[in-house]
């Protein structure tokens, strides 16, 4: 309730500062609209500035921001000048820019919730161009790279202590974990059935909660920032918090030749009974 009461003072205020009109709407998972509010993780606002142009911003449920930008039309993908992602410390993440062709140019940059550098490049017409670097988490560089319109040309890698590779590490699209989906499944299973059986006597079988829950695989493998997107009893969240913040197995994920955080999103239902 709290978050609701949160969320349309949030929404009153930007119609009140916009001065103009004002479109709300929830996201699903995808990022996409959606009517339903039991499968929202986020909404955004899209604030009329004139004819030609408008301003989006996107929010967790919690009313904090983590993304906006520009646009030429309510179509949120006619992107224009400067756009913007920011992470949990409301510090700013990437940076892009985007031409009146709706296309990426100029400078592109991106930091670690640490401040540390993540990568610096430009961008001609979408496409790569120049020279690239990317670091590693620690601040020391991981990788120089040259592109011709988004071809890989050449580039040098280092370790994270700064010392020259010879061969570059394997990407790793994805954090893993460790014995693959039925291992993760029975470790949430296993979460589960603790939680029903410490607030099963609260509960009994009057209740199923589905959560949105959303956490970070670090570098070093380790679970953090862990979060329950969507409105659920306090005693619940807190028991599923600390319960996915103690599992232990990830490998970490790897994108030019450095590991990387990443985000992972999934939804998980208890049902007491």
């Amino acid at each position: 309730m709290k978050k609701l009461l949160s969320l349309f003072l949030l929404l009153a205020s930007l119609s009140i500062h916009s001065q103009n009109d004002t479109i709300v709407n929830f996201l699903n998972r995808k990022g996409l609209p959606t009517q339903d509010q039991s499968e929202a993780i986020g909404y955004q606002a899209i604030i009329k500035r004139s004819d030609s142009l408008y301003k989006v911003m996107r929010f967790q449920l919690n009313g904090k921001l983590f993304a906006y930008w520009f646009s030429t039309s309510t179509d949120v993908k006619n992107k224009i000048g400067q756009s913007v992602t920011v992470d949990k410390n409301d510090s700013i993440a990437t940076v892009d820019f985007y031409g009146k062709n709706g296309l990426k140019n100029g400078k592109s940059e991106g930091w670690f919730d640490n401040r540390n550098k993540n990568f610096v490049g430009r961008y001609v017409n979408d496409k790569k161009e120049g020279l690239w670097r990317y670091y590693h988490n620690n601040g020391k560089i991981a990788k120089q790279a040259f592109y011709r319109n988004d071809q890989f040309v050449k580039g040098t890698y280092f370790d994270e202590g700064g010392n020259k590779m010879e061969t570059p590490l394997e990407n790793r699209p994805e954090a893993l974990f460790k014995g693959g989906r039925s291992a993760y499944d029975k470790e949430m299973k296993n979460i589960k059935n603790r939680i029903k059986k410490t607030l099963g006597r609260k509960y009994r079988t009057k209740y199923t909660f589905q959560l949105q829950l959303s956490y970070t695989v670090g570098v070093d493998g380790k679970i953090k920032d862990v979060i329950i997107v969507n409105e659920v009893p306090e005693d619940v969240k807190s028991l599923v918090v600390n319960n996915v913040r103690n599992i232990s197995g990830w490998i970490p994920k790897i994108d030019n030749n450095r590991k990387v955080p990443a985000r992972i999103s999934n939804a998980i239902t208890i049902n007491f009974q």
